[in-house]
């Protein structure tokens, strides 16, 4: 996936024991065609390991979902991403997602703790 400035929303952690450094990165919103909302994705990296984690947004009534279809079979001990708050400098635009054509899209994440 190439990495867009603007698309960037976020930063996520995952602790695992089967690695002996956590993965990292970030977290991204990504427009794929024929889908009404961006994706949340985020592309995980730790250990020589990397792992993309792709969530369907929906709003509805005005909140933001996010679900997860399938789960990577990995345990984890935490789970941690990382918004900015809306109308802070860090926050920057979240209104050009990247595109990415849906083909190329991986939809794996984490289980929940």
């Amino acid at each position: 996936m190439a990495e867009s400035p603007h698309a960037k929303v976020g930063e996520a952690t995952v602790h695992t024991p089967l690695l002996p450094v956590p993965l990292t990165g970030n977290a991204y919103l990504v427009s794929h065609a024929g889908e009404e909302f961006p994706s949340l994705t985020m592309v995980l990296t730790g250990d020589g390991v990397t792992v993309e984690l792709v969530g369907a947004t929906n709003i509805t009534g005005g909140i933001t979902t996010t679900t997860f279809k399938t789960v990577p079979d990995v345990p984890f001990t935490s789970f941690q991403l990382t918004l900015p708050r809306a109308n802070t400098p860090s926050s920057g635009p979240i209104s050009r997602p990247a595109t990415r054509p849906a083909s190329a899209a991986a939809a794996s994440r984490c289980p929940p703790k």
